[in-house]
């Protein structure tokens, strides 16, 4: 693996879109990004930035490999999971860990599988994916973020775990093509506005004891106005 061109000490692991020159890590490339905005190779114009993985290891753990291989134990000899995952080949980013990393008006993403690790999805963590068709959320998420699905328009289907206590206001604002809801029992809060625009619902399944007495924010949801609702028992 080679090393960054600016640094010269962390591994190259951000790939410049639309040139496609890999010659970065992913700090380097976002100050690159926010001086000069050009490709240090092409001088092209920046667009955006993709990580990637190298036989499913993150280069950009490179610092948390460096802390482990100086234990000596084997536990922390182990090679860390990333953070994320992209898949090119398949179009399915997944999500291992609570992250800062944004992936708003990413177009080229289908289907996005959170990890039953991760317990946050950050506010617009998704926003505008607008080809993404398909997310699978893991058993421990208790929070949706504020517009994390916002423009989503291909998502067609959610079904929310029964961890999940908070979704954020406009979370899946515009989310056109969505049909089918499906509701877990831990849902404490839906923010303002957060299935506005999402139109094509006609069918909410849920447990018996959510509504307008156990869920702030229930009544003034769009969602349920003209969706056939099926009740989990």
């Amino acid at each position: 693996m080679s090393l960054c061109s600016i640094c010269m000490e962390k591994n190259i692991d951000t790939v410049i879109v639309p040139c496609n020159h890999a010659c970065m890590c992913r700090s380097c490339a976002n100050r690159v990004l926010n001086t000069t905005g050009k490709c240090p190779i092409c001088r092209k114009p920046i667009q955006r930035l993709v990580t990637i993985f190298l036989q499913g290891v993150s280069a950009c753990e490179e610092s948390k490999s460096a802390s482990s291989s100086s234990n000596s134990s084997p536990s922390a000899a182990a090679t860390p999971v990333p953070d994320y995952v992209w898949d090119y080949a398949t179009k399915t980013l997944t999500i291992n860990a609570n992250t800062t990393d944004h992936f708003r008006n990413r177009r080229d993403i289908e289907k996005v599988v959170i990890k039953d690790s991760v317990t946050t999805i950050g506010d617009g963590a998704f926003w505008r994916c607008s080809s993404l068709t398909s997310v699978t959320f893991g058993d421990a998420l208790q929070t949706i973020g504020a517009n994390a699905f916002c423009g989503c328009s291909s998502l067609s289907s959610v079904v929310f775990p029964g961890a999940l206590q908070t979704i954020g206001e406009q979370a899946f604002y515009g989310c056109s093509s969505l049909a089918f809801v499906t509701f877990g029992d831990g849902l404490q809060t839906i923010g303002e506005r957060a299935f506005e625009g999402c139109y094509n619902i006609v069918e909410v399944k849920m447990p018996r004891n959510l509504g307008p007495s156990t869920v702030t924010g229930w009544s003034s949801s769009m969602m349920l106005k003209g969706a056939r609702k099926k009740y989990i028992l």
